[in-house]
């Protein structure tokens, strides 16, 4: 295949057309005639290379067409030949200032896109779309300037702004004017498609780039596609609908920038502030949803107030930042070249500026139904359609639009979001309360309905919140309680009890208001719930107490009365008042067995039989478990079934009945998971690693132990972390790690007693006097069992026997015989009446100190 000279070579036009008139690519036309690679095909277009007699003779059959009508004969070979071309660059193509800030977070984006543009043989059409600001056309700018891009657009790169009011006819003028049309007396052309002719016929088969900016038309758009078959463009819009019709799969969406890319460009503008205050650059990123023309607003903004490094002036900034007004008016200066006067021009944009520019092109009704959407909270947040279509009040053909506009955008699972700087743009024309009643009925209603189903509310909880929070600022009171109520359960289950009390404490002044006394008494029990589970029992005792003189006065209570006596109980309970607590709960248990109420049933059976365990009466605690497994198996009530299983296995591991704890507490653990309830999983894993731990399993103790602490310190949950910090310093001390054990120790007492939780102080209290029995230090072993003997329940009588086991110890390492024998046999009798497994430990020590007079 001979191969010509570079000077010597040109196109092969008539080949070319050929084949694209068939529609074929350069590989299905080497197929077909049996040549080897597709490369070959392309030379012979470009003139590089010409086939031999064989191949000729292929390509006339191919195509049925003459040597001469392919272009293989001289004659038509000559009437192509083109004269030496130079590169035309754009004098409006803009460039990078020296002294501009390091594209930040755009690397791979721009490398990707640029291995796209390159290596491309015939023309290509590719897009850019996003919010305005996103860094669009600061993408372009590095694109154009790229030189490996420069290099294979070898005669140029052209460049229009266009805008919403765009002149098509001045830009190509310009166009045609950087290639000579219309010199030396030439006449210029007028029309569209004497500009169309003109500037193709000049461009010939030169390679070349043509970069459309700021797009707001389609038509606009095509009337640029000007060039030859060796140019490519590449254009930029905020429509999303205009990108994809415009490059279909060669469109690209421009995200905002990561919190951390955010934070770098901040700083890397104002370099001062994170000095200054280091938490306000991830702050700021995040009211504008990491918009880079945001903040580069933002970050030139603080560079002037945080140049002398004076705090003042830095906060009172930061101060003003926190509006979403001073945000939108922060201003960029520019300079703009105007098409018509052929001259530029000093400009200043702001992000109110150019959103409203956006706006503009919106009918009056997608107009109202954008103002109805931005009562939802912005992205990250999202909603759904049925949600964004009730609040909007329109049909999904408007949100349609408004997403093809890129004023919405859809995200995972076909949920819809708005960004934030648009959805503040849209809040500063003033509230929507019409839209707001809307939203706050609709989410109500649905929170309501979806009351069972978690997967639901967890989607669009911080649309319920919103809604009941709302209710409460227009005195809806009937919504407030409704909506507090609806999701209360689902709030506690999920560890989300900060977030539920707030809803309820409004829907509790709601029902005072209102008058609305039944509810109010399933306000205060679940109010309760949550002040238990936090271990704050007295205010939980008081709350219990309203609404049990509330339940009292009506002829009804229904299944609460027997609920609210069983929540009573257990904070008596805990705060080891077991006698007063027993009264409650049997109280309970007669209104539930006559009403037939299973589900308190169960409940208040697996809490006396707490208390007749802690009381030492092993038996009877066993008879009232037993009872409620069967009542809550049988009625198919699987959180009173989750309860007893806990206590009941929980307890069995205290006396050595590995096996039977360990079936409980799997079963307990299963049903948890399944009703998706996290205080009730991270109660579950504490005893699971209790029992390994007592069965020697250290580090499967651990194992179970760690994922219950990091539950429980999500939640709060004071009790539990008293606990788990008691067994993992119990583990620590097993395994020789005594330091570590007193640090979980400490940790363990002060939530105890801040909360005054007598029965974790005591346990506690003996586990740290362990330790310095260990360390051989008798004064502060004294004190700590001392202190657990103090802070004993009067009727636990498993706390005060383990204290004065201690204590005995503390008496022997004084040498203090008499006093030792005697505390051991106290709290040998203890253990022994209650037939706990310490007992054997007990008795064996007894023995070892005095072995002839114990016989």
């Amino acid at each position: 295949m001979p191969v010509r000279k570079a000077a010597q070579s040109y196109p092969n036009f008539l080949l070319r057309r050929a084949r694209q008139e068939q529609g074929w690519s350069q590989q299905e036309v080497a197929d077909r005639i049996g040549a080897p690679h597709a490369f070959m095909i392309s030379r012979w277009e470009n003139g590089t290379a010409q086939p031999g007699p064989a191949y000729r003779q292929s390509l006339c059959e191919l195509f049925d067409k003459s040597l001469k009508e392919l272009g293989f004969s001289k004659e038509s070979a000559e009437s192509v030949i083109v004269q030496p071309q130079f590169p035309i660059y754009d004098s409006l193509l803009p460039f990078r200032l020296s002294t501009a800030q390091d594209i930040v977070g755009r690397d791979q984006l721009l490398a990707d896109f640029a291995q796209r543009l390159l290596h491309q043989e015939e023309r290509q059409l590719f897009a850019l779309y996003g919010l305005p600001g996103v860094g669009k056309t600061t993408l372009l700018i590095e694109l154009a300037n790229n030189p490996e891009i420069r290099d294979y657009f070898k005669d140029g790169i052209l460049w229009a702004a266009l805008g919403p009011q765009a002149n098509i006819m001045t830009a190509l003028s310009r166009w045609g004017t950087l290639f000579g049309l219309g010199d030396s007396g030439n006449k210029s052309p007028h029309s569209y498609d004497e500009w169309l002719y003109a500037l193709r016929s000049a461009i010939g088969t030169r390679r070349m780039l043509f970069i459309i900016d700021d797009v707001w038309s389609l038509e606009e758009a095509l009337k640029c596609k000007v060039g030859g078959p060796y140019c490519s463009y590449l254009l930029t819009t905020r429509i999303p609908e205009i990108a994809l019709y415009f490059a279909g799969d060669q469109a690209q969406q421009i995200s905002e920038l990561s919190l951390d890319d955010g934070v770098k460009l901040i700083t890397q503008i104002a370099p001062a502030l994170i000095e200054l205050s280091p938490d306000a650059p991830r702050m700021l990123v995040e009211s504008v949803g990491g918009l880079p023309l945001a903040l580069i607003l933002i970050g030139n903004y603080l560079l002037l107030q945080t140049r002398h490094f004076q705090s003042r002036r830095t906060q009172s900034a930061l101060l003003q930042l926190q509006e979403a007004e001073k945000r939108l008016q922060l201003a960029l200066p520019m300079i703009r070249y105007e098409q018509n006067t052929h001259q530029h021009s000093n400009v200043s944009y702001n992000l109110q500026t150019i959103i409203h520019m956006s706006e503009e092109r919106l009918d009056e009704r997608s107009r109202r139904a954008l103002s109805a959407l931005a009562v939802f909270p912005p992205k990250p947040d999202t909603f759904s359609e049925e949600a964004a279509l009730a609040v909007a009040a329109v049909d999904a053909d408007v949100l349609d639009y408004l997403m093809d506009q890129g004023m919405i955008e859809i995200g995972q699972r076909g949920r819809y979001q708005m960004h934030q700087v648009i959805s503040d743009y849209k809040r500063l024309q003033g509230r929507n309360s019409e839209a707001e009643m809307r939203m706050l009925s609709y989410m109500i209603k649905f929170a309501e309905q979806s009351s069972t189903n978690y997967h639901l509310l967890e989607q669009d909880l911080h649309l319920i919140t919103k809604a009941v929070q709302l209710a409460f600022e227009y005195k809806q009171h009937d919504l407030v309680i409704r909506g507090a109520l609806a999701c209360s359960k689902f709030l506690y289950d999920r560890g989300l009890q900060p977030v539920s009390e707030t809803l309820l404490h409004q829907a509790l002044l709601s029902s005072e208001l209102s008058k609305d006394m039944p509810r109010r008494a399933e306000i205060l029990r679940d109010l309760t719930n949550i002040s238990k589970v936090a271990g704050r029992y007295e205010q939980a005792e008081k709350l219990a107490l309203e609404c049990l003189t509330l339940l009292r006065s009506q002829k009804h209570a229904g299944a609460l009365l027997s609920e609210i006596l069983a929540h009573l109980g257990h904070i008596i309970l805990l705060q080891g008042k077991y006698a007063d607590a027993r009264l409650y709960l049997l109280e309970g248990l007669s209104y539930a067995r006559q009403n037939r109420l299973p589900k308190q049933l169960s409940r208040l059976l697996g809490l006396l039989g707490l208390i007749a365990e802690c009381q030492g009466d092993m038996p009877q605690a066993e008879q009232y478990w037993r009872e409620g497994l069967k009542i809550a198996t049988r009625a198919g009530e699987p959180e009173s079934l989750t309860y007893i299983c806990g206590v009941y296995g929980a307890t069995l591991c205290e006396y050595e009945r590995y096996a039977e704890a360990e079936e409980y507490l799997h079963k307990g653990l299963t049903l948890a998971q399944q009703m998706g309830s996290r205080p009730e999983i991270c109660h579950f894993l504490l005893d699971l690693g209790d029992l390994a731990l007592k069965r020697g399993e250290h580090q499967q103790a651990e194992t179970y132990l760690q994922q219950s602490l990091g539950l429980a310190r999500s939640m709060c949950l004071h009790p539990a972390l008293s606990a788990i910090l008691l067994k993992l310093g119990e583990c620590a001390i097993e395994r020789e790690e005594d330091e570590t054990a007193m640090d979980y120790l400490q940790e363990g007492l002060d939530f105890a007693q801040q909360k005054g939780n007598r029965y974790f102080v005591s346990g506690i209290s003996s586990a740290m006097g362990k330790i310095y029995l260990k360390r051989r230090d008798p004064q502060k072993a004294e004190d700590t069992f001392l202190a657990a003997l103090a802070c004993a329940p009067e009727e636990n009588v498993f706390h005060i026997a383990k204290a004065r086991y201690g204590l005995a110890r503390v008496h022997l390492l004084r040498n203090e015989k008499v006093q030792a024998l005697q505390e051991g046999e106290k709290s040998l009798q203890i253990f022994e009446k209650i037939r706990s497994p310490l007992a054997d430990e007990v008795r064996q020590w007894l023995d070892c100190l005095t072995p002839v007079s114990r016989r």
